[in-house]
């Protein structure tokens, strides 16, 4: 992913964008961020090749899921509760 973004965003910058947080997708319920009251979740999301994450964005009391264009699934159950999507 981070070569796609470098590809795509340094062809045609359109300012300093997002940064990239890489992390294992395996590690189901992993935080990949939490700063300022902001906490991201994620956890595998059911696709066609491996890699695939869907996340749950807590901030400020609330809570929204992004499972993107995946299968429904157990773990987006477990990990999108009261979520959301």
């Amino acid at each position: 992913m981070v070569t796609w973004h470098r590809e795509n965003f340094n062809t045609s910058p359109i300012g300093k964008g997002f940064d990239i947080t890489e992390f294992d997708f395996n590690d189901d319920g992993g935080v990949v961020y939490d700063k300022d009251g902001a906490k991201i979740t994620h956890w595998h999301q059911s696709h066609v090749t491996d890699g695939a994450s869907a996340y749950r964005l807590d901030w400020n009391g609330k809570c929204v899921a992004f499972t993107g264009d995946g299968r429904p699934n157990s773990l987006t159950l477990k990990y999108a509760k009261g979520a959301i999507s």
